[in-house]
């Protein structure tokens, strides 16, 4: 019974991550940012306030999976700074090495591990400092990194793909996050020893 109550307690998690990022990657349906960026890839690419959105969507649903509605605006906050940069700092990247963007299988990895791994590592530290941080980033890496290709299989305008990723990388860091739920309530424990709920 044990096992079967985890399972169902991470599957929770996973649900939370999933519904998260999945609504959030509707931000992606604004006005693509412009010409600048099309070099990447020969298209617009949507815009990137939308990254903003779908971390501060997903970090708001990862707090409430934790039970913790009090504090739901700073994760939503810390998510949408996280993705934003994990996005603005690999495009930097690209353009100030000339290095472009090769859209290939290897290269649109990348792309999406970047802002899976920085938004999941601001996420962790928002919800226990460096003990969730590393389990997040790694988690959020995988998940957005593999499916990222699935944007660039499909059309840049489609709601769809965008939201597949999301789905994909909010069940890998709700996942990481019911795997790490002591620890992170463990650390929200407050001098009283009564645990913030």
């Amino acid at each position: 019974m044990g096992r079967k109550n985890n399972y169902k307690r991470i599957a929770r998690f996973a649900f939370f991550g999933a519904a998260g990022f999945g609504i959030g990657a509707i931000g992606f349906q604004g006005e693509p940012f412009g010409s600048w960026f099309m070099h990447l890839k020969g298209e617009s690419i949507p815009w990137l306030p939308g990254f903003a959105i779908l971390g501060a969507v997903g970090g708001v649903a990862l707090r409430l999976a934790l039970g913790d509605w009090r504090r739901f605006w700073v994760s939503g906050f810390i998510g949408a700074l996280g993705f934003f940069l994990g996005t603005v700092i690999p495009i930097f990247l690209l353009i100030i090495t000339l290095i472009g963007f090769r859209g290939d299988f290897s290269s649109t990895i990348i792309f999406g591990a970047m802002p899976g791994a920085i938004g999941g590592a601001a996420l962790g530290l928002n919800f226990s400092g460096w003990r969730a941080s590393k389990g997040l980033a790694l988690a959020g890496a995988l998940g957005f990194g593999l499916g990222m290709p699935i944007i660039f299989a499909t059309p840049l305008d489609s709601w769809l793909g965008w939201v597949i990723w999301g789905i994909i990388g909010g069940t890998f860091l709700g996942v990481a996050l019911g795997l790490l739920e002591k620890d992170i309530k463990g650390s929200m424990v407050p001098k009283k020893g009564k645990a913030i709920h």
